[in-house]
């Protein structure tokens, strides 16, 4: 199921924008919740150790194919932290 338009991944300046007015927060690791298309990867340092996560399959692939670790989850399911730590090791 598609959750939105896949052009937003194309909007450069927008996600540029949206990425600074929470990057001085962003350090070491970065768990994006809701990869989707990957809009940040691209723009964030590459110092920093990446792994995103989505409910959708498709987006997680679309995201695993540029290279990316990312792995299928909903935030609702009770072993997401275990989960996550699983997947910090693996990309350390």
């Amino acid at each position: 199921m598609q959750t939105f338009s896949p052009e937003i991944a194309h909007a450069k300046n927008y996600n540029r924008w949206i990425l600074s007015l929470f990057q001085e927060h962003i350090h070491g690791n970065c768990l994006e919740i809701g990869v989707a298309h990957g809009n940040f990867i691209d723009l964030l340092p590459k110092t920093i150790r990446y792994v995103g996560l989505d409910i959708e399959p498709c987006y997680v692939e679309e995201v695993q194919k540029r290279g990316v670790e990312a792995f299928v989850a909903d935030i609702s399911d009770s072993d997401l932290l275990a989960k996550v730590k699983e997947k910090w090791v693996e990309c350390i």
